[in-house]
Order: C-alpha cells, then structure tokens, then sequence
C-alpha cells in the first residue's frame, strides 16, 4: 500500500501557500556533522550544482539484503505540534531512468515510537512543491509530533537497477497540537484518511489468508476513546482488536484485519468503529484485497506438512526448476513417493504439475494420485519427458509451464493431497511444484465418488485387479463410498455381481450425508483356478450416475503352497525352526527322528477334487548321510490317509 506524493493533501497534507508557521525552518544537510547519520553501502557526491550545498549521497537497490538507511534527526526546540516535513533532492534528468520513482521516506514521532507517515517519492523528477532557502522542495507529509524530537528515515529499493538520493529535510512547525482528542490511523506507516476510497492489502493465492494491521494513534492533547467494537466487510475477519480502547496523548493500540482467501476474487467494504475525535467520531475506511483462484505448493517447502517425500529421492539445486529445485527418483524401493498437500475451499479443482525438461531419462509414464483427505478422487499417469507445451492442455502461468494432471477433482474434505510414485516408472519421477485451481462449487446435488485405497473407481470405465491369488487363498478389498456432493446420497436395490468368483459384503448405511462416506467389501474367493472377472454394479441417487458400475477381476492359481513359516503349518516332537538363506521364504525346520516322536503338518482348506501333492526343501547335496533317503510323508483327506510316499 502507498502513494506517489505530488503534494500535501488533506489535514495532514496542505499546499505551500496555506501553511502559516509559528517557527523558523529547521533543515538538516547531509553534509552536516550533527542530524545526519547513514547505515549501510552510501556513496559521496559532491560537484557544483549537485544537491543543496554541492553534495548528496547515493546508495543503489539490493535485493534479500537488508536496506540501506538516511537517517535525519531533529531536536523539536519549539516542542510538541503539527510539522511540516519536506526534501530535496538531485536528479540528473537525462539519466532518469537510474533514479527511483519509488524512495521510502518515513517520518517518526520519536518520542512515541510511532511512524506518523510514509511517502513513495518519484526521485526521477526534480523537487517542485516551493523554493526556501536556496533549495527546491517536494512535501513528504504534516505531521502531529507529540514528543521532542522528530525523525526522517531514507531506504533504499529492493531494486538492483535505480538508487535513492539522500540529501536535505526541512521542517517547519505550523501549528499546535489539537487540545481535543485526534485520532490517526496508519497502515504499514502509510496514513489512512478518514473516508478512504480504498485500502488496498494485496492479492494472495487462494487459501492463503492474508493480514493487515492497522494502528491507531492519538496526537491530540485529550484522551482518545474507542467507542465502539470494529466492523468489517463479508470476506474478511477482524482476528485481533485493540488492546486499549483508551488512548492517551502519543499512545498507540493495534488492530488486525484478515482476508480470509476461501473464495477467488476481489473482496471489497468498508471498515469502521467510533471514538471520541470531533470531526471524526466514526472513522470510516474501505478495504480491498484479491484472491487468486489458485494456489501454488513447491518441494522447497520441504519438512513441512505441506510436501513430505518417502524412500529414496535425489536432490537437485541450481537454475533448473521451480524456485530453482527439484527431486527426482527412479522405482527402487516400490515406496519412493513424494505429496504435496494444502488446506483448499471445498470445491471442483484443476490440478497441474510443473518440472524442468529432460527428452531422455525422465518418465512417460510417472503415476499421480489425488486425494480428498484420505479417500482417492482419481489417477493420472503422466508424461513428464514430453516437453511442456506439445501436450493439449499444457499451459504457463506464474512463470512456469504446466502440465494438468487427470482432470477435474471434487474436494470435499478441505484437504487435497497430490502423491507422486515412481513405482512402475519407466524413467526418472520428476517432484517440484504442484498448482490448485479452483474452478467452482461442488455439485449441488448428491455425487457418488467410488475408490478402493488409492485407486479411483470411474462409473461404466472404471476397474481394479486383485492381483494373482493361490487357490483357495481368497483376497478380500474394502472399497469406499463418498458424497462429494450437497445433498444425501442415497444407495438403493441390491449390490449385485455377475460372476459368482466374487461375494459382497454391502456397506452398512444407505444414505451418506455431504462430505461422509461409507464401504463395502468384495472377496474374490480363489475356489476356481483361472482368469476371473465380474462387474460390480448397483443404484444410487445421483444424477448422472444413477447406477453405478465398475469391474473387478483377478487371476487364481491352480496350486497353493504352504511354507512352514506361515499360518497352516505346525510340527510336534523334535521339530526346530530356523533361518537359512538357501531355503524357501529364508527358513527351514528339521528334526532328527531317532531322538523323539516329531511330526510337521500342512493343512490345506481345498475345493474337492484331485490333487497333485508335492514337496520341496533346500539343496542337501553333498552332506552325505546327514539327511534322510526316508522321509516319509502321508496326505490325509480330513482325517482319512490317502497314502504314504518316502
């Protein structure tokens, strides 16, 4: 927030003509041995004509460093009252393009600790307002100083390309304290005028608050009631009031104002209280703020909540990237992910990813999953070695070239997570900056969203694989059921399958509020060896997808095997357990039968049938007599033996 200051305005800002002065100008050089003082990098120049008394100082703008400061310091003889604080300056007008159009000035009332104003000066034109004392000069600002002593401070930009002049202040006390109550309010030390048009606080990226504070002051010689509690606009929220509502002469209390950011666009009214001023008992402001309708999560906000990574991931620093990093990974561990997660508005988002190009190592293939809380709201396998823009929706935004990842998400949680796996990867996952745009509301009426842990079931096209079973081992997935919409979901008729390879278990409830959820199981049952497949379907409330339909499928082994490390195996007698490398599932368990009665048994659960049985054990040639050429086993059919084979 600030200005240009052309002239004086207002109470606090008046022309030239209209001042009347009731003391002698104080003006301080920076050639003067006492009142001037600098901190930082300035540079001397001095030459005929340059400045007032032939010399200024000049310092040039830095960024991510700490300013460069021109402190000017008067003692107030005259005392405590409304002065007038201007500069002057040099400029050299055919080389205006290295002057600011922007100098910081501010002036403090010492004594309180308080800036009584801030003015952005164009330092690229020459000082203009009046003439006195041989120097031409531009007003900063007519201030009520309560204290002794009255300071200017000069900062330098952040800009690396323009510099600031520091040169000459005048002060001139024009008037007496008011002997009522008066009532200033600043705002990042710029004044805010009774009636302000507009206060502007900035744009922020959605569902990034963003806070102003504001501070009230009293310059009067009465004490400044607050009268009343602080109102604010729709969309903002006043999260911290004044901590005195009485204010003596010179003293200060604060308020903050929040944008809250939950909703894109600009946000504008008026804020307001009263108090005991006489010409401004209710002080009135106007306020706008704008929100982006995205927001922007990248890796460099690592060990935070906002980006996590497991397993093993590389790092890269340098010019490439988003903020100049990125990390990258290859299927190593088959649990190497990276998330970014954010606090978002309930809505319908557009998801896209950024990350430096590379044709040669990078994936095609890099799998992204979205997450409404816990719940999956879709799956994306993306290209990330396909230079960005020669895919159809790639677009730039930001200073960076993005990639959507799937297509539109329904977040009803309020917390989105975005994970990146490289397993299945045919190349290098690329982990750098994430951007969520929200594009509106969820629906306003029910909307069923299927998921089974992370995988997203779409109605009609969407699927899941139970993998490769043993027979008769049976496999069974919890599935999950949301409302991302506005009304009850209501689930109605029978959950049916068309293949009896596959049993339900139906989810308990049958109507889900917005934003709850509920599940269901479905068991593969592995009693029939071979490719099995079916599709889940059943009836829901939902407008468009009023009956839901996904398939599920999976392949059974004709055999099973049972190791004697696993549950279906137990020994008696003798028997001992035992680690080995060279064995099957790295164990083995022996028993020397002539030193007691040892059984072991495996027990299988089978669909009736024939059944080939067979053993297996680890390598024991060349031990010679240590192992037996004897082993008798014997296959039972429940309790019935079948026969005995050595």
């Amino acid at each position: 927030m600030g200005r240009r200051v052309e002239s004086l305005e207002d109470r606090r800002l008046l022309s030239a003509s209209s001042v009347f002065s009731d003391s002698v100008p104080i003006i301080v050089d920076d050639s003067d041995a006492s009142g001037f003082a600098l901190s930082g990098e300035w540079a001397p120049f001095s030459s005929a004509g340059v400045g007032r008394n032939g010399n200024v100082h000049t310092a040039f703008g830095e960024s991510n460093v700490p300013a460069d400061v021109a402190t000017w310091t008067f003692n107030l003889t005259s005392g405590p009252g409304r002065y007038r604080v201007s500069a002057t300056w040099f400029t050299n007008i055919a080389f205006s393009h290295l002057f600011t159009d922007a100098a910081r000035y501010e002036v403090w009332d010492t004594a309180s600790g308080a800036i009584r104003q801030t003015a952005l000066v164009n330092q690229k034109q020459l000082p203009d307002d009046f003439s006195d004392a041989g120097s031409t000069w531009e007003d900063l600002a007519l201030v009520d100083v309560v204290g002794s002593s009255l300071q200017v401070r000069l900062f330098s930009s952040d800009d690396d390309q323009t510099l600031v002049v520091a040169d000459a202040i005048r002060i001139e006390r024009v008037a007496e304290l008011s002997t009522a109550a008066e009532i200033q309010v600043t705002a990042n030390g710029f004044d805010v005028l009774n009636n302000t048009p507009s206060v502007s606080i900035g744009t922020t990226p959605l569902n990034h608050p963003l806070e102003q504070t504001f501070v009230i002051s009293n310059t009067g010689q009465q004490t400044l009631q607050i009268t009343s509690a602080i109102t604010v606009p729709s969309g903002y929220t006043l999260i911290a009031s004044p901590g005195l509502t009485s204010l003596g002469t010179g003293e200060s209390a604060e308020f903050v104002v929040r944008l809250d950011a939950q909703l894109p666009g600009t946000y504008t009214g008026q804020v307001s209280f009263n108090n005991n001023d006489n010409d401004e008992g209710t002080f009135n402001f106007n306020i706008n703020g704008t929100v982006l309708p995205h927001q922007i999560i990248d890796d460099t906000t690592e060990n935070t909540s906002a980006f996590t990574r497991t397993g093993k991931w590389g790092d890269a620093v340098g010019p490439s990237g988003r903020e100049n990093d990125f990390r990258f990974a290859l299927d190593i561990t088959g649990n190497d992910t990276a998330a970014w997660t954010a606090n978002v508005t309930p809505g319908v988002y557009r998801i896209s990813a950024t990350w430096p190009e590379n044709a040669t190592y990078w994936a095609t293939n890099a799998s992204f999953a979205v997450l409404d809380g816990p719940l999956a709201r879709g799956n994306a396998l993306i290209d990330q070695r396909t230079a960005m823009g020669l895919l159809a929706g790639d677009f730039d935004d930001a200073g960076s070239a993005w990639r959507p990842i799937g297509g539109l998400y329904d977040v009803a949680s309020g917390t989105v997570t975005i994970r990146l796996s490289a397993q299945g990867a045919d190349g290098y996952v690329i982990a750098d900056a994430v951007r969520l745009e929200r594009i509106g509301d969820l629906p306003s009426g029910a909307e069923i969203e299927v998921s089974q842990d992370l995988t997203h079931l779409t109605d009609d096209t969407g699927s899941l694989d139970f993998g490769v079973l043993e027979f008769n081992h049976p496999l069974e997935k919890t599935f999950t059921i949301a409302n991302s919409g506005a009304q009850p979901l209501t689930l109605s008729g029978q959950f049916s399958v068309t293949s009896s390879a596959f049993t339900i278990t139906p989810p308990a409830v049958s109507t889900i509020a917005p934003g709850q959820s509920t599940t269901f199981a479905v068991r593969l049952n592995a009693t029939t060896p071979g490719i099995q497949g079916a599709t889940i379907n059943f009836a829901t409330n939902d407008t468009d997808e009023s009956t839901f339909n996904f398939n599920v499928s999976g392949t059974v082994l004709a055999t099973q095997i049972l190791d004697d490390g696993q549950s279906g195996y137990h020994h008696t007698g003798a028997f001992q357990s035992a680690s080995l490398s060279i064995a099957r599932e790295g164990d083995n368990s022996y028993a020397f039968f002539q030193s007691e009665p040892s059984e072991a048994f495996w027990t299988f659960s089978v669909t009736p049938g024939q059944y080939l049985a067979a053993a297996t054990w680890f390598n024991t040639a060349g031990t010679g007599s240590l192992f037996a050429d004897n082993a008798p086993f014997t296959v039972f059919d429940d309790s019935l033996p079948l026969g005995t084979f050595l």
